[in-house]
């Protein structure tokens, strides 16, 4: 497909997102590249027909011919966190995957079905054996991890004969094996069967036989053409700021003394048959910071669902958190308001129509409302973190309008706010460039490292991983081994 833009407006909710664009774009797969709120998950959306023509001129060509837009909207696909939202419907709900029975069960292959497989088709089976999804295609979708419902959302756009994939941080919540199987189907798919690409995701993720490069600068094209040599750019600190910052998080932390944060003792967790934790335990002391480490479907996310209350399979297990096991008459909250979290199912059900000050005000109560009292202190805590994260200028702003990297960076705070006991962050960096994941980790190294909160830290990629964690966890065969980081 090859795009000409002049003087081209795009709008998204009554707001105007990208002004006067000018470019021609060729037909070539492309590397979208720039700082994070620079403009790439909306250029893409733009290119996915997913905002409003406001101005100017668009047009869209195969071979040197224009196409209508109805059949370009055939032939395109864009991948991104909306996919994910798209699978939820109206009736769905944040913690759903762990509710049996609870809206419509769809199983995966169901899913696939609907969405182009053919049982008949060996290349079908051949792309579900490539994606590692073949031994799963009876599972639920609510019951799928993150990284296995991206890789069926990609197999229902291959399935449907696009000619065109938008993808918007493919690589996100994918383990080693995985981004490695991603990175060789990308290749067949380019190669062998000549879609195009346009991607979004971090420079050392870039797949080799991209070789252009889109440029995006504060909302604009800075740069067209073939790909460029990285050249590294220092990472300012600031130390004040972060000195402030730990201050005030001691100030702030509960002087409460637990015997131990937490304790799992003979875990059993199974959805359809199929053994997920097996005679699990797990205990963890005040203070300890440990990176959860595992597989995609190995049960990570379900792990901390029991922990951070979301399961009700903890009331059949022995779940103690806090001192307290699950089901003794505490309330859900209870357990919560000790707790910051965030994980990449949280981002899907975030309602992206309330400002970013409302969503970190969320991380001070289970369900905040504008009645919910906040004091000039909190307000000012709030504040405070969006400065080092350099949204402060965005508290008012609407959710929905920030980038997908600025998103993550929100809940991050959100999961800061209440200065909590035990800070859950499941896979916190997804969408972030290394020069924000540095930031981050200089934040958690010196509130955690002057407090006794604890950290269980999980991801996918051990560069992540912050200096403060003491230990790693291996999550596999739904047990747990763990080892001196």
């Amino acid at each position: 497909m090859e795009f000409i833009f002049d003087n081209a407006c795009f709008g998204l909710r009554g707001e105007i997102v990208i002004d006067k664009l000018t470019a021609s774009i060729t037909n070539e797969s492309y590397y979208l590249n720039g700082e994070i709120g620079s403009g790439k998950s909306i250029l893409l959306q733009a290119l996915g027909l997913k905002l409003s023509l406001i101005s100017g001129r668009r047009e869209i060509a195969e071979r040197g011919k224009l196409i209508t837009l109805s059949d370009y909207h055939e032939k395109v696909r864009l991948i991104n966190l909306e996919s994910d939202q798209s699978l939820t419907g109206a009736t769905s709900y944040y913690q759903q995957r762990y509710h049996s029975g609870m809206g419509e069960d769809v199983s995966l292959r169901n899913y696939l079905e609907q969405h182009g497989f053919r049982r008949d088709q060996a290349f079908h089976y051949d792309l579900i054996t490539r994606s590692n999804l073949d031994e799963c295609l009876d599972n639920f979708i609510f019951t799928l991890s993150n990284g296995q419902r991206k890789k069926m959302i990609l197999l229902s756009a291959l399935f449907k004969q696009s000619k065109l994939l938008l993808l918007d941080n493919p690589f996100v919540g994918l383990d080693v094996a995985s981004r490695n199987n991603l990175h060789h189907l990308l290749f067949y798919l380019h190669h062998d069967l000549g879609i195009q690409l346009f991607i979004t995701c971090r420079e050392n993720e870039v797949p080799d036989f991209i070789k252009n490069e889109i440029y995006l600068k504060k909302g604009a094209i800075d740069y067209i053409g073939t790909r460029r040599v990285k050249v590294d750019s220092q990472t300012q600190s600031n130390s004040a700021l972060l000195s402030e910052i730990s201050e005030v998080w001691l100030k702030r932390k509960s002087s409460q003394i637990f015997d131990s944060i937490l304790e799992l003792s003979d875990i059993n967790v199974s959805y359809n048959g199929k053994n997920i934790l097996q005679n699990l335990y797990w205990t963890i002391k005040q203070g300890e910071k440990i990176a959860l480490l595992g597989k995609n479907g190995s049960g990570k996310s379900t792990l901390l669902s029991l922990i951070y209350a979301d399961n009700p399979l903890a009331y059949a297990n022995h779940v103690y958190v806090f001192g307290h096991k699950r089901g003794t008459g505490e309330s859900i909250w209870s357990i919560k308001k000790h707790m910051g979290f965030i994980s990449p199912e949280l981002h899907i059900y975030t309602n992206s129509n309330q400002t970013v000050e409302h969503i970190v005000c969320e991380g001070f109560f289970d369900n905040y409302s504008p009645h919910h009292k906040i004091s000039a202190g909190d307000t000012q805590w709030i504040v405070l973190l969006l400065r080092y994260i350099g949204l402060e200028d965005k508290k008012g702003q609407l959710f929905s309008l920030l980038s997908f990297g600025q998103q993550r960076l929100v809940l991050f705070i959100r999961a800061l706010a209440q200065v909590p006991e035990l800070l859950l962050l499941d896979e916190p960096y997804q969408g972030l460039d290394w020069t924000e994941v540095e930031k981050c980790n200089r934040l958690l190294n010196a509130i955690l490292g002057a407090s006794d909160t604890s950290l269980i830290f999980i991801t996918h990629c051990k560069e992540e991983i912050p200096k403060i964690v003491d230990n790693y966890a291996y999550l596999e065969d739904g047990k747990i081994a763990i080892s001196r980081k």
